[in-house]
């Protein structure tokens, strides 16, 4: 059944005359996911709109066209217009209905196959999310017997765990913690994309150099104040009380941006693959395409994290039929960068047996990797 959201954008559609986008939205459900992140309006939370589909309309999806995108967000955006106050949608998301009775799991291709890998990547955040949240649910009590000192310090061990556990994710290695929460944190920052000078909005450059400062000051009050060392300065309540509340938005904002990025893998996919088709802009040099207004804004919005996810989706994905498919898949591979050797592998496999296929000398060239 649908919901009252979906019926007021379909609607909408039906307004525009555009009916085809009316009834691939048949029998959808929707949702608003607050990321609690602040937008660019007064008090305004930056969100996503999850589009929850019938099987048939999920498999549609994978296919459907930046354009064709961008009229049902715009028709969301109708719905809930940004403003002070208010719910500030930044994109939407096709996901796919559980509860819908027609799914065969036999009948699933290979792209629907990437459910069940988002499903585990959630679940796996979500154990860790539980147990730091555990963590801070100590804080509280230690708040509320009045261990201060003991507030401090164990809101310290989660950001620290949070910072270490999704650097790990990442990059796939363990983090040298440096003693420091602030330098750990810098570690972290540029792979999720929350580096201040990476962002045009001037309120997201503010919000990303607050996050700075915040744990900055937390990492000085636990060494000045928490138990870990001898105390400099005993605490007060609303020191404590500014420091657990403060974690908790520090590492929700952390696996928020991190669960955000992964979803985001699959527009930023389509929107590079589809960016290179267009015209001759495989055949161009990655420094010029990567200096081109449209390209750039797709890169603005990669993180390493990203374009590692992206490069995995390609490599195990892109389907190599043309000697036009063969241009973009390696311009692709070309402008994600760190191309390792086992990437190489992974690609030399793939075209094994394709004569459509083949390693571009140029791109041979370009590569330093052993």
């Amino acid at each position: 059944m649908e919901n009252e959201d979906i019926q007021i954008i379909k609607k909408l559609l039906e307004k525009q005359k555009r009916n085809d986008l009316q009834d691939f939205l048949n029998g959808a459900k929707s949702e608003v996911e607050q990321t609690g992140q602040f937008g660019s309006y007064m008090n305004s939370v930056i969100s996503y709109f999850n589009i929850y589909l019938p099987l048939d309309a999920f498999v549609k999806s994978k296919s459907i066209s930046t354009e064709d995108k961008k009229i049902i967000l715009d028709a969301v955006l109708d719905l809930y217009p940004h403003g002070d106050n208010s719910i500030e949608i930044q994109g939407i998301f096709f996901l796919i209905r559980r509860d819908d009775s027609n799914i065969n799991v036999l009948e699933m291709n290979k792209n629907d196959l990437e459910l069940g890998e988002h499903a585990e990547f959630e679940k796996n955040i979500e154990i860790q999310y539980k147990f730091l949240k555990e963590q801070l649910a100590k804080s509280q009590k230690l708040f509320d017997k009045g261990d201060y000192s003991g507030v401090l310090t164990c809101v310290r061990s989660s950001i620290e765990a949070a910072t270490f556990d999704i650097y790990r994710r990442i990059t796939g290695e363990e983090i040298y913690g440096t003693g420091s929460l602030g330098e750990d944190y810098k570690k972290v920052k540029n792979l999720l994309n929350l580096a201040p000078e990476n962002k045009t909005n001037a309120h997201a450059k503010k919000l990303t150099s607050s996050l700075i400062s915040i744990i900055d000051s937390i990492d000085e009050l636990s060494n000045q104040m928490g138990d870990r060392h001898v105390q400099k300065v005993i605490p007060e309540r609303h020191h404590a009380l500014l420091c657990l509340n403060s974690g908790r938005s520090v590492v929700g904002f952390l696996y928020s941006s991190l669960t955000f990025q992964y979803k985001e893998k699959n527009t930023l996919y389509r929107e590079i693959i589809d960016f290179l088709y267009e015209g001759t802009n495989r055949f161009k040099p990655r420094e010029f395409l990567l200096d081109q207004p449209k390209l750039k804004f797709i890169f603005s919005r990669c993180d390493e994290f990203t374009k590692g996810l992206i490069k995995k989706k390609l490599i195990s994905e892109f389907e190599i039929n043309h000697f036009k498919d063969n241009d973009v898949f390696f311009k692709v591979l070309e402008l994600l960068g760190n191309v390792t050797k086992k990437d190489i592998t992974l690609v030399q496999n793939k075209c094994l047996g394709n004569n459509q296929c083949g390693l571009p000398d140029e791109f041979k060239a370009d590569l330093v990797l052993f």
